[in-house]
């Protein structure tokens, strides 16, 4: 199953990466503005989100090869963590948003430089992909990682670093909770792929702040839960901030001048902080278990 999984997930980024190829080769396939893509700031984006597709291929490759097995887990782990936050809003958007376009026809905003086609493919394909590398990653880590996910987070023995984790998981908690206010406060403003946008950065939020409270024990839980909904928490903040804010460093080097940042900017700083401050906790304790498991051992 896990390598049917990881196989399904390379098989589905190939669509996405021909299209990114035609394009900034300046073959504008499924493009009704010629103009649109010879700009140097989609130049830059679509190179810069096709390369990310190719560190996909790769990661599916470690799932699913021996050599996979014998990798640091830091190599893995970290692409594998920011393309869940990358592709996990997709899933949960997708769905629903093409389920309301089927009863209310119009819902969702179309753009008229691509071809109806486009969203299907390049969304669709995301879906597949994000579903096939996450079952491939979770049989990969119960193979490896079995010990680190058992038992609940109570019965972890406290690490030196313990005091340390907890005082940064309040912190990104509390970095969450700061980045939820915005989307929370205009959830209903604006179209409904905006709100859309917005319930997912909200859920984001709070998936974070309970995963993160379980992990130093606040609130005790199953060790794999506040693992999951760390992992997911995390990474869909990080991954969503970190994203915005590439975006706009990218234009920049293409010698494009952006526009003056303002709240949506200051969210994405807040979100990614919050994102890798939570990660670095979660890592923390995971590495901590890991090597008293081994001493144990």
């Amino acid at each position: 199953m896990r390598k049917i999984a990881g196989w399904v997930a390379i098989l589905v980024t190939l669509p996405y990466i021909t299209l990114k190829t035609l394009w900034v080769a300046g073959i504008g396939v499924g493009v009704n503005d010629p103009d649109l893509m010879k700009a140097p700031d989609m130049l830059a984006a679509n190179a810069f989100t096709g390369g990310l597709e190719v560190v996909a291929v790769v990661v599916a490759l470690a799932l699913i090869r021996p050599w996979g097995m014998r990798l640091p887990a830091w190599p893995l782990v970290f692409p594998m963590w920011v393309g869940t936050g990358l592709l996990e809003p997709v899933v949960a958007m997708v769905p629903i948003g093409y389920g309301v376009e089927l009863l209310r026809p119009g819902t969702l905003a179309s753009s008229s430089a691509l071809d109806a086609w486009v969203p299907v493919v390049v969304y669709g394909g995301f879906t597949v992909q994000a579903l096939a590398l996450l079952t491939a990653f979770a049989l990969y880590a119960r193979e490896r990682w079995a010990k680190l996910l058992r038992g609940n987070t109570s019965d972890v023995p406290t690490g030196p670093t313990h005091r340390l984790q907890r005082l940064l998981a309040f912190a990104a908690a509390g970095l969450a909770a700061a980045a939820a206010i915005p989307p929370a406060a205009t959830l209903f403003a604006g179209t409904f792929n905006q709100s859309l946008q917005r319930g997912v950065a909200v859920a984001l939020a709070l998936l974070a702040v309970i995963g993160l409270l379980h992990l130093v024990r606040v609130r005790p839980a199953p060790m794999w839960t506040a693992v999951v909904l760390s992992w997911l928490g995390t990474a869909g903040l990080f991954a969503t901030g970190a994203l915005l804010l590439l975006l706009n460093l990218l234009t920049v080097v293409a010698g494009e001048v952006p526009d003056p940042w303002g709240a949506t900017e200051l969210t994405a700083i807040v979100q990614m902080l919050a994102g890798m401050i939570g990660g670095t906790v979660a890592a923390f304790t995971l590495a901590e278990r890991d090597w008293e498991a081994k001493v144990s051992d």
